[in-house]
């Protein structure tokens, strides 16, 4: 029997609600108008048979009650109840969602009879639609059916808009193996003509930006009386929509040439390019139309919606920040960048990736954020350097030395962990060659663990759900002058701050001589805290090629700068392929004082793992490996040199030495000498 079957009126269901009659159909069953015996009100009924639509339109169904249940805001249908109960005429279950009762129309059937809308009346109804689905989006919820049809008109003027039907809502970025349930991998879902280009492709890593496509979609038509993707075949439909090319909306109706630019934005094919929340999608759209409704109050956020949000908040919880290196020199002029990371947090983006070259400051920019949020923060800020990881394994162990876990644990194991420790930021960088194995990993921890933000430095986005894209470009000469001169200062324990109108003649020339690369400014300010840094800029000055090999060069002059012993002691840390230890180091010669005059100096990462807690800067240890290559550095010290050769030897050779010292392993053992036996299993580590 059908869910809209006259012969269900009348029926009680679930011992409470009487059906009355049909009033309309949803994406999920028939929606009927009952009466609530327990309260005596009128009520609307959606129904959903499990045995005629299958398992999983039932499950869906259930989803969608759940989905709505947790979103209180006037712009979203209240739901009152939902829930599984015997079907009233046929044998069997059925499932239902009890609704508050709307009396007035839907967007669609307004848009039927008047064909378009006034400016003020459109941002009223786009704003009330965007705070109804801004709320989802904090819950982590997407409604991926956008439309007229499911945007309710309600009430006496001034109108309130309603969000209905979240039948094919789902959390954010579903693993593959989860798609049974909530969606299916390659097969679009939704209403093709408001679907974004992701959806079309039916790609798994729709997000909250798919939905601000479709509001997109619903301004252009309120505003210019037709849709802006139209075709015979659904084929062609959505290649159209791939274009994202509409007819400019000025050209359609008289409007002024900002909405153009501001739908030109609202329907990017790039999720980059896009609105990154409805609250900016909505304050643009006011200012290019020129409405101010006075009777829209502005968006208050309550302490629920706080909690609910993927901001970073303040639990008022005490719990050391770990993991994270000790603050570095400010990056002059990227402030900004550090306020667009936060507005992308806050627009719910949950992976940031900073991208551009290596050595402009990446790294450093992703802790300063960090850093800036440490009071915030109850599950701490965790740093997993990946410069070292060619494969997945190896990047596993990285992780697993961080949360001070084991790799076995593997993907889910690692969020599950995350998710334990409540808000936290999880710093990854430099993920070039561990792309694919770090897209699963952030599907994993998006879904099991909410509360985490993952900072990634790239040299290309990563292309993850909800992920944010920043490119991170060179410093201007000044502003490499005014960090190189804050850095000498930092040094020198000064703590004046350079400021960039006010920068030196040598500083200024010698931040051109950098090329705008952030670590050859902080290194370079080493050698002019040193006493050297004339010569040494002249030298890095000359360098030729371009990009990394000029960049190479830089470094090499710079390096050049240092006395032999701490020369020496750079190429001994050169020599190792990862992270290490001070125990190994020493086994090699390298003394701390030394280590620590590295670190101090900016060569030396400290990574903050228990077992391997430095490391060199990637850029430095190419270089390292440069110089040790062709002879540099060590020659004069035979048995340092031979260590270094060892090192640098094949995999295949390194397999080899790792099982003739494994005698020599257990001799140690047996005599107790642990830091000998330290430098072996660090040496041999990476075989």
């Amino acid at each position: 029997m059908k869910r809209d079957d006259p012969e269900l009126s009348g029926e009680i269901l679930a011992e409470r609600y009487r059906l009355i009659t049909p009033v309309g159909r949803g994406a999920m069953g028939a929606v009927w108008r009952a009466s609530d015996l327990a309260s005596g009100r009128d009520v609307a009924v959606k129904l959903v048979d499990g045995r005629r639509d299958g398992t999983n339109r039932a499950a869906r169904f259930l989803r969608e009650g759940r989905a709505m249940a947790r979103l209180h805001s006037p712009h979203v249908v209240g739901i009152l109840d939902h829930g599984r109960c015997a079907h009233p005429i046929d044998d069997g279950e059925i499932a239902f969602l009890v609704m508050e009762l709307l009396e007035g129309e839907s967007l669609a059937r307004r848009l039927d009879r008047e064909d378009r809308l006034d400016a003020a009346t459109t941002v009223r109804i786009i704003d009330h639609v965007g705070r109804g689905i801004a709320l989802a989006h904090a819950r982590g919820i997407v409604h991926r059916d956008l439309k007229p049809a499911n945007i309710f008109l309600s009430g006496p003027p001034p109108l309130t808009a309603k969000v209905l039907d979240f039948g094919l809502a789902k959390p954010w970025a579903p693993l593959p193996d989860d798609g049974a349930l909530h969606t299916t991998v390659g097969k679009p879902l939704g209403t093709p003509y408001y679907m974004s280009p992701e959806q079309c492709r039916g790609l798994a890593s729709v997000d909250h930006r798919s939905d601000l496509w479709a509001l997109g979609v619903i301004t252009y038509e309120c505003l210019c009386g037709r849709k802006p993707f139209d075709a015979r075949t659904i084929p062609e439909l959505f290649e159209r929509i791939a274009g994202a090319n509409p007819a400019p909306p000025s050209t359609l109706t008289s409007c002024p040439e900002e909405l153009d630019r501001w739908m030109r934005r609202a329907l990017a094919s790039d999720v980059q390019r896009r609105f990154q929340s409805a609250a900016e999608m909505v304050s643009d759209l006011r200012d290019a139309l020129g409405v101010d409704d006075a009777s829209i109050p502005p968006p208050r956020p309550s302490v629920d919606d706080a909690l609910h949000t993927r901001m970073l908040v303040a639990h008022g919880l005490e719990r050391t920040i770990r993991r994270l290196p000790d603050r570095a020199t400010r990056l002059i002029g990227r402030d900004h960048l550090v306020g667009q990371i936060a507005d992308a947090v806050a627009s719910h983006c949950r992976v940031i990736t900073l991208h551009g070259n290596r050595g402009v400051g990446r790294g450093a920019l992703a802790e300063i954020f960090a850093e800036d949020h440490r009071g915030s923060l109850s599950g701490g800020i965790w740093r997993v350097p990946l410069a070292h990881c060619e494969t997945a394994r190896q990047m596993m162990l990285a992780f697993a030395a961080v949360l001070e876990t084991t790799a076995a644990f593997g993907e889910a194991g690692f969020a599950t962990c995350l998710a334990s420790f409540g808000p936290a930021i999880v710093l990854v960088t430099d993920a070039d060659r561990v792309r694919d194995p770090l897209n699963r990993l952030v599907a994993r921890v998006l879904r099991d663990a909410p509360q985490v933000i993952m900072v990634v430095t790239s040299s290309h986005p990563l292309q993850a759900p909800t992920e944010r894209a920043l490119p991170v470009g060179s410093l201007t000469a000044s502003e490499a002058g005014c960090l190189l001169a804050n850095r000498i200062d930092e040094l020198g324990d000064r703590t004046t701050p350079t400021d960039r109108d006010d920068l030196p003649t040598p500083m200024l020339e010698a931040g051109e001589a950098t090329g705008g690369n952030a670590l050859v400014a902080r290194l370079l300010a080493d050698a002019w805290a040193r006493g050297v840094g004339e010569a040494t800029t002249a030298r890095v000055a000359r360098a030729e090629g371009r990009g990394d090999r000029r960049l190479l060069s830089q470094l090499d002059a710079i390096i050049d700068s240092l006395p032999g012993e701490e020369r020496a002691a750079l190429a001994r840390c050169g020599s190792r392929r990862a992270l290490f230890s001070a125990e190994a180091m020493e086994a090699l010669g390298v003394t701390r004082p030394q280590l620590t005059k590295l670190l101090r100096r900016g060569y030396v990462v400290q990574t903050r793992q228990n077992t391997q807690p430095f490391m060199l800067h990637p850029l430095v240890r190419r270089a390292c490996s440069r110089r040790l290559a062709a002879g540099r550095d060590l020659a004069d010290d035979p048995s340092a040199a031979r260590s270094a050769a060892r090192d640098l030897l094949t995999r295949h050779a390194m397999r080899v030495a790792a099982l003739a010292a494994r005698p020599r392993l257990l001799e140690l053992e047996e005599a107790g000498d642990a830091r000998m036996r330290r430098f072996y299993v660090d040496l041999y580590a990476d075989a």
